[in-house]
């Protein structure tokens, strides 16, 4: 596999819904909590398992994280192998 390839090889996708930042937070919480509990619902783990999806929800600070991480993650990578846009 790759990983044995490459030790510590690690890349998994993952799905967000991002809203422009004037959002009130009292909207972005109720659309959090509506959207966790779908993410949560057997119907949807159903739906998504032949996917190979593995559903999991977060809160947007746990998500604002998660994507700071990537960021940073991305950028090393990026610099270390002087990739460049054309």
């Amino acid at each position: 596999t790759l990983a044995e390839t490459y030790p510590g090889f690690d890349v998994s996708a993952f799905q967000a819904i991002i809203v422009p930042s004037r959002v009130p937070t009292a909207a972005i919480d109720k659309l959090s909590v509506d959207i966790a509990s779908v993410v949560s619902s057997a119907e949807f783990a159903e739906k998504v398992a032949p996917l190979g999806v593995f559903p999991k929800s977060s809160t947007s600070r746990e998500l604002d994280e998660i994507i700071r991480k990537e960021i940073d993650r991305w950028a090393t990578i990026v610099k270390a192998a002087n990739i460049k846009v054309d």
